[in-house]
């Protein structure tokens, strides 16, 4: 005997005979894995900080590029940070929204295959930068992924843990202390000159007070979701409550505060350095964009 079969979602297992068929209902999963609210902040917050991380990051380098006083070895690895920021937001935070919001992905083979590497490249060049300061800095004062088993899970989670994060925040932190220390030494000797050299002083220990900032601002905001995943790959049995939790509300917002991060930096620059204030403001009130500044 034959069930209707005119559902496109019935599929047929054979009942001892190839005569008699047996349908049963597909198992069918709902279009959002989230409820309407969460859809509407999530959506929100991450079209504001995609927006903002564009925007910001284009005028850091527009101003890096028409202000020839700007064009410090320095300022060169910031508008290098800049641009793996713009990066960050506009490879990493839709994917990662659309991933967030639906329970399929609907973007094709190339894209299951395309897009983790991008945004790996993406945020592996934010924190590398990072890294090329804290260097530069000493110099001069510097889709669903499955695995064949859970340990290959486990390493690979580890080496991002700790190519991504961990040991370039060692790194960055050793070469700031060195900076710190070296600062700290000439400041004395910085005093006892004209006023032209102990303003040049305070404009470097500004310039390290800043790289400082933008290093922590990093380590803060990516560091919720790095605690997630290892809280789920190597904490003790997560209850199905606590699953829920992580999941579907804390692993949304970990991921979009470490993309935020990619729309902070431009604000942190304008706080401490006035020629990036002036350059930011001159070049909103200007008419172009793309014309080299003369000052």
């Amino acid at each position: 005997m034959l069930a209707d079969t005119s559902n496109s979602n019935l599929s047929y297992i054979p009942n001892g005979s190839t005569d008699d068929v047996v349908y049963r209902p597909e198992p069918t999963w709902p279009l959002l894995k989230q409820p309407a609210f969460m859809v509407a902040i999530l959506s929100t917050a991450y079209f504001l900080v995609l927006v903002m991380g564009v925007i910001n990051n284009s005028l850091v380098v527009a101003v890096i590029y028409r202000n020839p006083q700007l064009r410090t070895v320095t300022n060169y690895f910031l508008a290098n940070l800049a641009i793996a920021d713009i990066l960050v937001s506009v490879l990493v935070l839709p994917i990662t929204l659309l991933s967030n919001l639906f329970n399929e992905w609907w973007y094709g083979p190339i894209m299951c295959k395309a897009a983790p590497y991008l945004q790996g490249v993406a945020v592996s060049a934010s924190v590398n930068t990072l890294a090329a300061v804290a260097v530069q800095g000493q110099k001069y004062v510097a889709c669903t992924t499955f695995w064949q088993n859970a340990e290959t899970e486990r390493a690979y989670m580890m080496g991002v843990f700790l190519t991504c994060y961990l040991i370039p925040l060692l790194f960055i932190a050793t070469f700031y202390l060195l900076i710190g220390i070296r600062v700290w030494k000439r400041k004395v000797r910085g005093m006892r000159g004209t006023r032209a050299q102990r303003n040049i002083h305070k404009s470097k220990i500004r310039i390290v007070r800043m790289l400082v900032v933008v290093f922590v601002i990093f380590a803060l905001f990516w560091l919720p979701l790095y605690s997630i995943n290892l809280r789920i790959e190597f904490g003790s049995t997560i209850s199905k409550p606590e699953k829920r939790l992580l999941m579907r509300y804390l692993m949304p917002f970990a991921q979009w505060l470490g993309a935020a991060n990619s729309c902070v930096n431009p604000f942190v620059y304008c706080y401490y350095s006035n020629s990036f204030r002036r350059s930011i403001m001159n070049l909103l009130r200007a008419r172009t964009c793309c014309g080299k500044s003369t000052a």
